[in-house]
């Protein structure tokens, strides 16, 4: 899936989690967070929710969040939470 199908459906479903490469994203309360760090102690190598401290993206960091190799990329994948 590309970038733009991808945040389209975590828009209109908090409930989901996108990860591209090492990255994870979620939607709280109509913000976009991304992750900073892997917490590798924090139980299920497979929850990817709990196993990420999340930040949130500023309008700063979504000018320079992406480089045109993740923008054109079809890796993104959409997950449940």
């Amino acid at each position: 899936m590309n970038i733009v199908e991808a945040f389209n459906k975590l828009k209109e479903n908090p409930n989901l989690l996108i990860k591209h490469n090492d990255d994870v994203y979620k939607n709280i309360d109509g913000k976009i967070y991304v992750t900073d760090m892997y917490k590798p102690l924090s139980g299920s190598k497979n929850n990817l929710d709990n196993n990420h401290i999340y930040f949130e993206l500023t309008q700063f960091d979504w000018e320079n969040a992406f480089t045109l190799e993740e923008i054109l990329s079809n890796d993104w994948e959409v997950i449940e939470k």
